[in-house]
């Protein structure tokens, strides 16, 4: 039995602007393009790999925009305090109007950081708790011209990829 190949390329880039205020408080917005496609399928492949080659060059637009909490001690090396984070991504645009895929992701995260004991003077026994979490949309029924425009079928709002969220040591 042949073992499916196939090979994908992704390119793209990022921008992110933020500004923080009253001291604890920050905003951020992050604009990411990103082309990619699907070549050089073998034979094996599931139907689903031929329908991604068959597409072409898919565009996506990811805008995230967010707002943080932030109370630890130390951005980079903190030891007490935690840091709170709430942030959308928007695919497709903030007019959902631009590139192949449509969905909005609800993302939260909070990460509280305790000193236990500390080895001498200069080397704290750090406890760190994360907890982070998501809900993705792909319906986007308060967009129903969209929905006319795009077969789901054919072109999904959201790739099989995107549908996970892998990484970090949140992750098992």
């Amino acid at each position: 039995i042949d073992n499916p190949v196939y090979y994908e390329l992704i390119r793209g880039f990022s921008k992110t602007l933020g500004y923080r205020f009253w001291i604890n408080w920050g905003v951020w917005n992050t604009i990411s393009p990103s082309w990619s496609e699907v070549y050089g399928v073998s034979g094996a492949a599931p139907d689903s790999v031929f329908a991604l080659q068959d597409r072409g060059v898919q565009f996506r637009l990811k805008d995230t925009i967010g707002i943080y909490y932030d109370i630890r001690d130390n951005v980079f090396n903190p030891t007490r305090g935690y840091i709170a984070k709430f942030y959308v991504d928007l695919v497709g645009g903030l007019l959902f109007m631009i590139g192949d895929d449509h969905y909005i992701r609800y993302n939260f995260s909070i990460y509280y950081y305790k000193t236990l004991f500390r080895l001498g003077r200069n080397y704290p026994f750090v406890l760190e708790l994360r907890w982070s979490g998501s809900f993705t949309d792909a319906e986007l029924n308060f967009l129903p011209e969209l929905h006319k425009k795009q077969d789901p079928e054919e072109n999904p709002y959201i790739e099989d990829y995107d549908k996970l969220k892998l990484g970090g040591v949140e992750t098992l």
